[in-house]
């Protein structure tokens, strides 16, 4: 029962920090796009977007 409370004071950093990891992947993909560098396939080739 202790875990759980340990646990549950950590979950808001853990979405936190999560949240914050994904919402810069997005902006940094769009700042590629918007600027016209290639991004990245899932084999590590280049995709121009049009």
């Amino acid at each position: 029962m202790d875990n759980l409370f340990f646990l549950r004071g950590f979950f808001p950093a853990i979405a936190i920090i999560s949240s914050v990891g994904v919402a810069g992947w997005v902006v940094t993909t769009w700042l590629r796009v918007k600027n016209g560098y290639p991004l990245d396939g899932s084999w590590g080739q280049a995709i121009y977007p049009r």
